[in-house]
């Protein structure tokens, strides 16, 4: 009973870590060689975060910048753009078991054509080999699907930050019947719509009540999805 153990799991967050020339352009051989190397170390990355805030030539990211940050920055190059060739053959290449560790694939970032081009690419080429699929920092929208982006019918759903870097319903209950994890961010900003935001200051509270009042934020996250999943038949 005194002996604690602490797991540490190495993940790489954005595919430009993979380009030797970071984000100006791109050497194929580069790419594919330098994910070979990171796939035959010591303790190889359990997942990586295909995208980032920036262009990076493997595939289209989300719109993640907003306020002073984005105006000084220029993230709409390749801002919702698709999955890239180059990017579908780093996706195999670090999904392959056959070439060093399997290194399964984060979307947190990808823009929503990129994540829908992934998912194909799980049930077409890759049906049956059971990759679960990871978001390690992400929220929900509360938004019925990409290609229906009207609000869902269940309870708070209009509530959160309805942004397409934050994740659908459907993709949600494909994350689910892959076995992956979703892991829920608190970045305030992203999980809850502005006026569910304003509610949760509560600048004149106890300590107790502010603290109450922005894990709320959190739980609303869990519960969705929750209340989603047991909707869909699948294990909550």
């Amino acid at each position: 009973s005194d002996v604690h153990t602490v797991f540490m799991l190495m993940s790489i967050e954005g595919g430009h870590a993979f380009n030797n020339r970071s984000y100006l352009t791109y050497n194929h051989d580069d790419v594919l060689n330098n994910i070979r190397i990171v796939k035959q170390w010591e303790y190889p990355p359990v997942f990586v975060t295909l995208a980032h805030h920036f262009k990076n030539h493997l595939t289209g990211h989300a719109q993640s910048l907003t306020g002073v940050v984005d105006w000084m920055t220029n993230q709409e190059a390749d801002m919702n753009a698709d999955l890239h060739e180059i990017g579908k053959e780093a996706i195999r290449l670090l999904l392959n078991p056959n070439e060093g560790a399997r290194c399964l694939i984060d979307i947190k970032h990808m823009s929503e054509k990129a994540r829908t081009t992934y998912f194909q690419m799980l049930k077409g080429e890759f049906s049956g080999e059971g990759i679960p699929v990871v978001v390690s920092h992400g929220a929900v929208n509360g938004l019925v699907s990409p290609q229906n982006k009207t609000v869902s019918t269940l309870p708070e759903a209009g509530a959160f930050y309805s942004g397409d870097i934050n994740f659908y319903d459907s993709e949600i209950i494909d994350i689910a019947r892959t076995g992956g994890i979703f892991g829920i961010q608190l970045d305030e900003r992203r999980i809850a719509g502005k006026e569910r935001l304003k509610k949760s200051n509560l600048w004149f509270a106890s300590r107790s009540k502010r603290l109450l009042a922005k894990s709320e934020l959190v739980w609303n996250q869990i519960v969705y999805i929750a209340r989603l999943l047991d909707r869909a038949g699948l294990d909550a």
